[in-house]
């Protein structure tokens, strides 16, 4: 799976966020999450020019078959500003 944040202004920006831009949470048909995994709180800056995206990919090997959603979220906050929280649409993944 593939998250992206695109800049759609033109100007350059220095984005702050955790390890990761991107935290991507898996759940079960019945909303219950089969594996959880923490990021460790360490912030980082990285330089989005002007139209530049931002793109992160996942991996996650499911155990069992069966339906499953994956959502991912960034926590991002624009250099020195207000903190942003971007979420995506749940995406059903269906595992035979």
């Amino acid at each position: 799976m593939v998250a992206v944040i695109k800049n759609i202004t033109d100007q350059t920006h220095v984005i702050q966020h955790g390890i990761t831009v991107f935290k991507f949470l898996v759940f079960d048909i019945n909303g219950k999450q089969p594996n959880t995994s923490k990021r460790p709180s360490v912030m980082k800056d990285t330089t989005v020019e002007a139209s530049g995206t931002i793109e992160e990919k996942f991996s996650y090997i499911f155990k069992e078959p069966g339906i499953y959603y994956v959502e991912e979220i960034a926590d991002i906050s624009v250099l020195n500003g207000e903190p942003y929280q971007l979420t995506t649409d749940k995406k059903k993944v269906t595992i035979k």
